[in-house]
């Protein structure tokens, strides 16, 4: 008579109640392609999916969700790890741990490549290789921080919509054996209490020691913000432009001084509509910072529009389009600025000097597109340049 095996008992007390579902989809692949949908998603809401129709900014795009799902990928691998030896690797505990780790590693990602590459190469380093104006850059990686966000957030739904499935599973078939794990359903539900306790504590304290800092040791950041909202509003651009000199009179020193004087003659141009005031504004702006800033070829490129369109100033356009192909030769705007120095030309009685730009530039950006930008500076399109010499 054949003895029976004897069963090898497990070293976990109740392997139905302590393995963890698979909550989070693990193939870097499928995470690629959801990080990529949840792009397309805050584009569409957001009205930002010019990016991708533009080669620069999709190829980067891509390239970074390439990288980002392998380091989400890493960092789901590690925080597994982590709970295994710590012998918390439970439903409850994973339903955070996992999404914090992909915010975590994704975040100091994009904190490379926002604060420390412009820091390395200067600020105009991804204006530049985007091939977009600054305001675009921002929007650019603001979409892909929102994507990586709310490809989160629906992981965690999705998630905890697996977690109550697995749950209402697993009790309607062990329904009978239930009365008698009560004890190790006890202690697995206490150490879940526990980690997400201090988890939330720990979570708490850096918010609120975050807050503090920043209400201390940053208050320009907060009146930066209350600026941004109200230019956001679209109505009352002088409260906006009351802050942010309120940041320029009271710290001086402020790390991005500059933004916030472009910003004052920005809203001067666009949105007061004080012409006079903002071309002086800008013409300070560039002798204060000269022709290497991140917002000098928008200055100078602005102060040409308002000479030749608002200004009647033609001279004044002439001697600025010579500055900026001197410092900007191959500026973003350079195109535009060619069909400004051609009306200019017209408008001081120079028809054959303007003719013969105009031929020669036709053949020089014959496959050439301008980027159009609309009143707040966001892409609204693109046309050949052949197109818009036609309109001379």
């Amino acid at each position: 008579m054949t003895e029976k095996p004897q069963e090898i008992p497990s070293s976990d007390p109740n392997p139905q109640l302590t393995a963890s579902p698979d909550l989070f989809q693990a193939n870097p692949v499928l995470r690629g392609i959801g990080f990529l949908l949840s792009l397309l998603i805050f584009q569409m809401v957001f009205k930002t999916t010019f990016l991708l129709l533009l080669e620069r900014p999709r190829i980067a795009i891509l390239a970074f969700i390439a990288v980002l799902s392998i380091l989400a990928q890493v960092a789901v691998i590690f925080s597994d790890i982590l709970l295994l030896r710590f012998n918390y690797r439970y439903p409850g505990v994973l339903l955070w741990a996992q999404p914090i780790s992909i915010l975590t590693v994704s975040y100091s990602f994009f904190l490379i490549l926002i604060a420390g590459i412009p820091r390395i190469f200067g600020r105009a380093f991804w204006s530049s290789l985007l091939d977009l104006n600054a305001k675009c850059v921002t929007s650019f990686f603001s979409t892909l921080v929102g994507a990586i966000s709310l490809y989160v957030l629906f992981s965690i739904l999705v998630a905890a919509g697996r977690l109550v499935k697995s749950i209402l599973l697993k009790t309607i078939q062990n329904f009978a054996k239930m009365h008698g794990e009560d004890e190790e359903l006890k202690d697995i539900q206490n150490k879940t209490r526990k980690v997400n306790r201090i988890a939330f504590y720990i979570f708490l304290g850096l918010l609120l020691l975050t807050a503090s800092w920043t209400v201390f040791f940053k208050p320009e950041t907060i009146l930066y913000l209350r600026a941004q909202i109200q230019l956001q509003t679209m109505i009352h651009p002088e409260a906006a432009l009351a802050a942010f000199k309120q940041i320029q009179t009271k710290f001086p020193n402020y790390e991005y001084l500059d933004t916030i004087e472009f910003r004052c003659s920005w809203i001067k141009d666009r949105r007061i509509k004080n012409y006079s005031e903002a071309a002086i504004d800008y013409e300070d702006f560039l002798k204060k910072y000269g022709y290497e800033n991140i917002w000098s070829e928008d200055a100078i490129t602005n102060l040409i529009r308002i000479k030749q369109d608002k200004l009647n100033d033609p001279v004044g356009v002439l001697s600025l389009v010579d500055l900026y192909q001197k410092y900007f030769p191959t500026g973003h705007f350079g195109p535009h600025i060619v069909l400004y120095k051609i009306r200019a030309l017209r408008d001081v009685k120079k028809e054959k000097e303007a003719n013969e730009l105009l031929a020669s530039s036709l053949e020089k950006y014959k496959t050439t597109n301008l980027i159009l930008y609309d009143n707040e500076d966001d892409y609204v399109g693109s046309i050949s340049f052949t197109a818009a010499a036609k309109v001379l």
